[in-house]
């Protein structure tokens, strides 16, 4: 019979390998990093995760998520009687660049992995969509022009988020594009 493993370690690792590979990009963090943040040995670390790919997808997957998560929540919170400012401030704010969940992502597109570039994509595609909804709850005066731009609002903001951009700048080019 073989050894069983604990969920209990397996979630301390996910958690501290999320947070390296945001701090240090998914190419630079290395399972020796991982390992030592976590407590652990490499060989445990191995144990759980045959290899780099096998964890770092599975924090891909969970950024995804959380991220993807996010902006519903700032779709379901729309209203036509939302201040069209307040709505892009709001989702702005989603893609701070402090956010350790925005590092990874900007990190993710950037990692030569078809599997994570895949995952990417298919993320900013549902993401795109999860604008384009929220849109559709800002009444008709806002609504379409929002949902016609939802790629181009998503990149910009993406686009700021890598570059580092000001709070201030990111929302100025927001609010150039909404106007």
């Amino acid at each position: 019979m073989g050894a069983r493993k604990n969920c209990m370690i397996d979630e301390v690792v996910v958690e501290y390998a999320y947070s390296i590979f945001a701090d240090k990009g998914a190419a630079n963090a290395s399972l020796a990093d991982i390992a030592a943040a976590c407590g652990i040995s490499k060989g445990t670390l191995y144990y759980y995760y045959p290899n780099r790919e096998k964890l770092l997808a599975v924090c891909a997957e969970n950024c995804v998520k959380y991220m993807g998560d996010a902006i519903l929540c700032w779709a379901e919170s729309l209203s036509q009687e939302a201040e069209i400012a307040a709505v892009y401030t709001d989702l702005a704010d989603i893609f701070s660049c402090d956010r350790a969940d925005v590092k990874l992502m900007l990190s993710l597109f950037r990692y030569e992995n078809e599997e994570i570039q895949k995952l990417m994509a298919e993320a900013l595609s549902q993401w795109r969509i999860m604008i384009e909804v929220g849109a559709l709850r800002l009444g008709r005066r806002y609504s379409e022009r929002f949902a016609a731009l939802a790629s181009t609002i998503l990149y910009t903001l993406i686009g700021a988020a890598a570059t580092g951009a000001e709070r201030e700048r990111t929302l100025a080019a927001l609010g150039q594009l909404l106007s």
